[in-house]
């Protein structure tokens, strides 16, 4: 356990210099920080936008820049990017929610980097959850509950472990009823109910 503020760099480069002389270079990623503040866009202050998104975005850009060169140099490794922000919009969450899109569109871009360096065993995971049951978003959402219900920890954290002992890279995505909803709670969102 290294405690790191991801938001920080040199905290990110610390931990990453720790991490490899203490137990190696790492061959798991799970890329699963979380900062959201509730603010509405036109009243947050700077430093909630520029600490949730440096949280949030930030981070997992400074983490596959520190970690992920090695595992491409060895052929070996597993990134997993973690998010329930990318196909719900909710007001006061746009800081999150924006990182979050940003962190998908990240990933994809990270498969085409590391096809372009010719490391197919560098697995790629991009886990994206329906709102799990936790104290961030206890009593956040009613539309997204009307049409999927919250997720239990431990369904969304087996989930993850399966596909990094199955030693595949995959899309998550939970509930399976959430590929077909989100548009539908997108839609929802904009109207106002």
């Amino acid at each position: 356990y290294y405690q790191v503020d991801l938001g920080n760099s040199s905290d990110t480069q610390f931990a990453y210099d720790r991490v490899k002389r203490e137990v190696g270079h790492p061959t798991v990623l799970i890329s699963n920080a979380c900062l959201a503040h509730s603010f509405a866009i036109m009243e947050s202050s700077y430093d909630d936008i520029i600490r949730t998104i440096a949280t949030n975005l930030t981070s997992t850009f400074l983490l596959a820049n520190e970690f992920v060169p090695e595992m491409t140099r060895n052929n070996r490794g597993h990134i997993i990017t973690v998010s329930m922000g990318d196909h719900t919009r909710e007001v006061g969450f746009a800081g999150y929610s924006a990182a979050r899109v940003g962190i998908s569109e990240l990933h994809e871009i990270l498969r085409m980097e590391l096809t372009s360096h010719d490391a197919p065993k560098v697995r790629l995971t991009n886990a994206t959850f329906n709102l799990l049951r936790s104290p961030l978003v206890k009593d956040k959402s009613r539309i997204a509950n009307f049409f999927s219900p919250q997720l239990h920890l431990e369904t969304a954290s087996q989930s993850i472990v399966d596909v990094i002992f199955s030693g595949y890279g995959k899309t998550i995505v939970l509930p399976e009823s959430m590929r077909y909803s989100s548009a539908l709670v997108r839609d929802f969102s904009s109207s106002g109910l």
